[in-house]
């Protein structure tokens, strides 16, 4: 795992060393341009004063003895010179310059010989007259010695800056402190200390991130206690039929006639049932995930699930002798997930047809409205009391009263479903009767 404190140094290095490398490159390319064109300028200057030197003392008769003269006193120049007369006779030369033609150009202008072995800048200069032809030669040596001098002390001062990395190294280790400290506050944690990590004195960077975990905690604790809890009623909803059902078993091992042997495999067989119907509603929010089922959301027709749950439970309603009926016609397409809409109309239209005694009503109502789609369930049962409504969505709650069979899970799986879809749950009394309104608001997105 890589450190950020380390990818932070390499990064500041690389970049300050790309940063020395171009500066160098640039001031290299920069000073050798001004430097050379300073020379060139000297060599075309000097030339020009060695040629009217030269035609002088020719005119003087006295070329020789100047050439002599500056032979014999060993005055050592930066430069070297020629000048050539008109028949090609070498006229004129400076201390430690070749008797050979330091250059072949014939016209006025620069050239780059090779003298020795060495790189050499020449500046021919042309005369009409007897000095026809004057050079004048420096060595590329020189130039790059002051250029090498000129980019050094430039940069003198960024590279005396270099120790100062160290103390840069340093402030990163001081300013990552807090990251440090945030790790080992979560490394001493474990499943039984969730408590909210100290907000005190952390940095404004570290402030929204120890939020988030703080509220990472807090949605960890309240899922333990919930699974706690979830776990608790699960064993004792699962006890009791499990408990009758080996009991009936036992009792119709023993029973002396055959009536009694039928009666308590009947026992056996709805609490059986029963078993199931609980398994079945734990494995139904088991799968209930929220992120993962948004990413699955289709386009259907909510009123043409809504006929075929109906159809699946109206003959459950007329052997009850109950009178039930659709409102709204179709199509009504909305975006969600099908599978948990059918469960969710199933549930809660199972629960009335329970809940309502013979002879009783029960309308399921369609509408499209601007909020969003609305489905409403509503009963002429006993209803439920409003101190009641809110516990009735808690897993495994069931009211004191209820004896129709269950398992207090259907409403906690019809929750979990509108919440997925953001949608909204409420309970109503109807005006005019008692029973119960269940109205569910799907948002405006679901269009």
């Amino acid at each position: 795992m890589r450190s950020i404190q380390q990818h932070l140094l390499t990064t500041i290095l690389s970049i300050f060393l790309l940063f020395m490398i171009l500066i160098a490159a640039f001031l290299w390319w920069r000073s050798s341009a001004e430097i050379n064109q300073v020379f060139d300028n000297d060599l075309s200057q000097i030339a020009t004063l060695i040629g009217v030197i030269a035609l002088h003392e020719e005119e003087e008769q006295d070329i020789e003895d100047l050439g002599e003269d500056l032979h014999e006193h060993g005055y050592e120049f930066p430069i070297i010179f020629q000048a050539w007369s008109k028949e090609g006779v070498l006229l004129l030369h400076g201390p430690g310059t070749p008797l050979d033609r330091i250059s072949q150009r014939k016209t006025e202008g620069f050239s780059d010989v090779e003298i020795d072995g060495e790189a050499w800048r020449v500046y021919t200069l042309n005369y009409p007259g007897y000095v026809h032809l004057v050079h004048v030669a420096q060595a590329y040596s020189i130039r790059n010695a002051l250029v090498r001098e000129f980019a050094l002390n430039t940069l003198m001062p960024i590279i005396l800056l270099t120790p100062f990395l160290g103390l840069l190294g340093f402030a990163i280790s001081r300013g990552l402190a807090p990251l440090h400290w945030l790790a080992q506050q979560i490394s001493n944690r474990d499943q039984g200390n969730l408590d909210q990590l100290p907000t005190e004195n952390v940095p404004i960077e570290l402030s929204v991130m120890v939020n988030e975990i703080n509220a990472l905690f807090e949605r960890l604790k309240e899922a333990l206690e919930r699974y706690s809890r979830f776990t608790s009623n699960v064993a004792h909803e699962l006890r009791n039929p499990i408990g009758g059902v080996i009991a009936q078993a036992h009792s119709a091992m023993n029973a002396n006639d055959e009536t009694s042997c039928r009666h308590s495999l009947t026992q056996v067989v709805r609490g059986s049932q029963k078993l199931s119907h609980i398994i079945d509603q734990l494995l139904t929010l088991a799968r209930i995930h929220p992120d993962r089922l948004r990413n699955s959301f289709t386009r259907f027709d909510l009123h043409a699930i809504t006929v075929e749950v109906m159809s699946e439970l109206t003959p459950a309603a007329i052997r009850k002798g109950l009178e039930i009926e659709l409102a709204g016609e179709g199509p009504l397409p909305v975006q969600g997930n099908h599978e948990l809409t059918g469960i969710l109309l199933s549930n809660l239209i199972r629960n009335a047809i329970h809940a309502t005694p013979a002879a009783g009503q029960i309308r399921v109502s369609l509408a499209k409205r601007e909020c969003g789609p609305v489905i409403e369930i509503e009963d002429s049962g006993p209803g439920i009391p409003e101190a009641e409504r809110e516990k009735i969505f808690e897993r495994f709650y069931r009211l004191p009263e209820n004896v129709n069979p269950g398992s207090g899970l259907g409403l906690s799986i019809v929750e979990a479903i509108i919440k997925i879809h953001a949608g909204s749950i409420a309970l109503s009394t109807p005006e005019r009767r008692s029973g119960l309104i269940v109205t569910i608001h799907y948002p405006a997105t679901a269009y």
